[in-house]
């Protein structure tokens, strides 16, 4: 009895025990709710935040392109472009949003290339978080990108070899396992070989614009049977390895507005502009003269210029001692190139120059410093750090006509060189230049805005039994408005035992990269063709190709003896050089439009 009066209580404190941890349960999963409820919305916040300062970047983006894109580009000027015109517009920028805090943008730009950096800083509800990226602007035209393209249809006949580059085709991309020639007929052959080999990407319009067409060793006519890509069975998984050698990731779409163009005209006006050490003022003055007539351009420069940067004339009326004084000023000029580097200056040829056996001159060098350099138009001393700079240029009122040595020793030229008429290029040459070839072509004010549509001029540049060797590990870029013709380069020569890389005395390489505004035919059939840079057409680019060696038979035919499966032993080859950018960079030309190469966005707080 006395037991159960000393229990009586007990039920009330389990019970008060029981209500205490209840609620301690219960505080604490109110707690748990109502943190849980504060981190999502600080969370959502957080997302809000970063969602808004991505779209910032965005903004930013899109106004970069927009003030830039379809513009003649002066690769010089465009930092200054950016600094003063578009940077205050990013930084101005107020966002339409549907909150209180508008983005805040701070955008700079440094560099050369110009390289834009923004940070977007953005706040919802008092959480803040910035963005950060890098916007590369490439001033670099397309065309120097690819070991081999065109603004129109790629054709691969047969089995060229590109090696460490891409290709791009504004519009189709044909491919054939047969290679097209002439040889001692007008009427066009063809004989099977086997497909194209890439080491690297192909840009194309779309899969539909891809298209092939196996000729089953010449039992089927290719000429109406090419399939696009889109219509093969697995669209292309297993069929762009057999007719191309790379895998179907390697092929990627480029649109045609994505393409940044070549513009040669205003290319060759701001070379001038540059030769004459001069400003804006004077480039609209050399732009005027340009598009009204290239004679009325070159009796500026001549006026422009002194001597010795120039021939010497003789006066209307001379008399003996002034045919006496001219002609030894003349030899004195003659001289001077033929024996000495020039230094730091532009000098104006009037006529064809000729080089070689038949011709005046024996080389054409600057000094590496001088055929490099590009510095501010206030000083020679000064960084190219105003909108014109100067540059030193060997001007060309003629053709450009490189014959062999008498005893077939290279000619050398180091430079940068305009040529308002053709070039000519025979024997062996070690150059280092840059050369714009006019073609004889008159540009009017409407040909600085002209589409892609070929010039269709008659004449050009002719390179035939040549060999072009880089100077000191340089190499050719060569740009004309006319056709580039290239022949009989190690014509029906046997291949080195080891295939490409390795070179002979029979078999040689052309150390260059070449563009033209027309279409253009390259045969490396009977000819071998082991290019070190590229070839890019405006126009149609068609690429003929066998493996191996070849011989003519009686019948006007190249017959290829063995078609061995290494492509190392391509009689046409174009292995891709990337140091043209550098090597070449006083001369490259102005662009139309740009490219915009961006980082992934980084946060910083």
């Amino acid at each position: 009895m006395n037991r159960w009066k000393d229990e009586q209580g007990a039920a009330l404190l389990i019970v008060l025990f029981m209500i205490i941890v209840f609620t301690m349960l219960g505080m604490a999963v109110l707690s748990a709710s109502l943190g849980g409820a504060i981190r999502t919305e600080t969370k959502q916040r957080d997302v809000q935040s970063l969602h808004l300062a991505e779209k910032a970047l965005n903004e930013a983006v899109a106004i970069l392109k927009a003030n830039l894109d379809g513009e003649d580009i002066s690769p010089d000027a465009i930092s200054y472009q950016i600094r003063d015109e578009i940077l205050p517009i990013i930084n101005g920028n107020i966002m339409e949003t549907d909150y209180q805090e508008k983005p805040v943008i701070n955008a700079s730009v440094s560099g050369n290339p110009p390289v834009v950096l923004v940070e977007a800083t953005a706040t919802v509800n008092g959480v803040k978080r910035t963005l950060k990226q890098q916007i590369t602007i490439n001033t670099y035209p397309d065309m120097l990108n690819y070991a081999a393209g065109s603004e129109g249809n790629l054709i691969l006949n047969g089995s060229p070899y590109f090696l460490n580059g891409d290709l791009y085709a504004g519009d189709k991309l044909k491919i054939k396992n047969e290679a097209n020639y002439l040889y001692n007929d007008p009427n066009e052959k063809s004989e099977s070989t086997k497909f194209p080999v890439l080491n690297g990407r192909a840009f194309v319009q779309s899969f539909d614009k891809f298209t092939y067409c196996d000729g089953k060793n010449g039992t089927i006519d290719c000429t109406n049977n090419y399939m696009s890509i889109s219509h093969t069975s697995d669209s292309g998984v297993t069929t762009i390895p057999v007719i191309l050698n790379t895998e179907k990731d390697n092929v990627q779409f480029k649109s045609k507005e994505s393409f940044v163009q070549l513009n040669m005209d205003e290319s060759f006006i701001d070379k001038v502009t540059e030769a004459l050490h001069g400003d804006s003022a004077l480039r609209t003055l050399v732009q005027r003269k340009y598009y009204e007539s290239i004679p009325n351009l070159i009796t500026y420069i001549d006026d422009s210029l002194p001597e010795p940067q120039k021939l010497p004339s003789l006066p209307l009326n001379p008399e003996v001692d002034d045919v006496k004084n001219y002609n030894t000023r003349l030899q004195t000029f003659i001289d001077t190139i033929n024996t000495f580097e020039l230094g730091g200056i532009t000098v104006l040829y009037k006529g064809n120059f000729n080089m070689g056996i038949g011709g005046t001159f024996s080389q054409l060098i600057y000094t590496p410093d001088a055929k490099g350099s590009r510095t501010g138009h206030l000083s020679n001393a000064a960084p190219c750090l105003e909108t014109y700079c100067n540059s030193n240029w060997f001007i060309i009122d003629g053709d450009l006509n490189i014959e062999p040595t008498a005893d077939n020793s290279p000619i050398k030229i180091r430079g940068n060189i305009l040529v308002t008429g053709n070039v000519n290029i025979q024997g062996n040459v070690d150059i280092d230049a840059t050369i714009f070839s006019l073609s004889n072509y008159q540009a009017t004010s409407s040909d600085s805005k002209a589409g892609v549509v070929p010039l269709k001029i008659t004449t050009g540049v002719e390179i035939s039994d040549a060999s072009i060797k880089g100077l000191n590990n340089k190499e050719l870029l060569l740009m004309s408005k006319g056709k580039i013709l290239i022949t009989r380069v190690n014509s029906f020569k046997p291949l080195p035992s080891s295939g490409y890389p390795s070179t002979s005395d029979d078999i040689t390489r052309l150390d260059a990269f070449f563009y033209t505004e027309d279409d253009a035919e390259l045969y490396g059939v009977g000819s071998v063709f082991w290019i070190k840079g590229g070839f890019f057409a405006r126009g149609d680019l068609t690429i003929n190709a066998l493996r191996g060696n070849t011989e003519p038979d009686i019948n006007s035919k190249i017959v290829a003896l063995g078609q061995t499966n290494d492509e190392k032993f391509s009689r046409f080859i174009i292995d891709y050089k990337q140091d043209i950018f550098t090597n070449q960079n006083v001369g490259l030309p102005r662009v139309r439009g740009i490219n915009l190469k961006t980082s992934k966005k980084v946060q910083t707080h």
